[in-house]
């Protein structure tokens, strides 16, 4: 279980390091939202539904592809170990999805 821990703040690490990086790319963007009249809220908006929808997405995928492939894996390395979709598990994802959109889009938002 700690591997499991381990392997998924080492990919949520390595997002929110890509994902800061690309933001400074973004800066000419910034700068004619700003000209054309954005305010600051406007753009704090903007960079933190961006970084929500990919993290939505990107946990609904992986969801149901845990689903999907779960039983066939389970299979495969010889155990059977019963997956729950319930709705503590889609509280957990929902709760880690928005700490991803934080840490992910908060630099964007706050320091650009």
């Amino acid at each position: 279980m700690r591997n499991e821990i381990l392997i998924l703040a080492i990919a949520i690490i390595n997002y929110v390091n890509t994902s800061t990086a690309r933001a400074m790319s973004r800066m000419r963007e910034v700068g004619i939202r700003k000209v054309t009249g954005s305010t600051q809220r406007q753009l704090i908006l903007r960079f933190l539904s961006d970084a929500f929808i990919i993290s939505a997405a990107s946990i609904v995928l992986a969801m149901i592809a845990s689903k999907f492939l779960f039983p066939e894996f389970s299979m495969m390395m010889g155990n059977q170990v019963a997956f729950f979709l319930d709705f503590n598990t889609i509280l957990i994802a929902f709760v880690v999805c928005l700490l991803i959109t934080i840490l992910s889009g908060g630099y964007a938002a706050f320091y650009l």
